[in-house]
């Protein structure tokens, strides 16, 4: 094998971890009304349990982007190689 398929066949590899840790993960999205507003849910206050889970869930979706981009680099690479 060559350097671009070791490069194409990491790069998917990458991307597809990516895509199981925005599965798992997704990222926060804002929702908005018809006016435009911001839609905020409090259901309850906020637990210590509630806060690591939260915090948990935006390092592995920030980190997935992270993942999905680095896998679409080392694609790129392959391609141009």
């Amino acid at each position: 094998m060559t350097i671009a398929s070791y490069l194409n066949v990491s790069g998917l590899i990458v991307s597809a971890l990516a895509a199981g840790l925005m599965f798992y993960y997704p990222p926060d999205t804002p929702r908005y009304t018809k006016d435009g507003a911001g839609v905020v849910n409090w259901v309850s206050n906020s637990t210590e349990q509630g806060k690591r889970i939260g915090a948990r869930q935006r390092l592995f979706s920030r980190f997935a982007l992270l993942l999905l981009a680095a896998g679409f680099i080392l694609q790129l690479i392959a391609t141009l190689l």
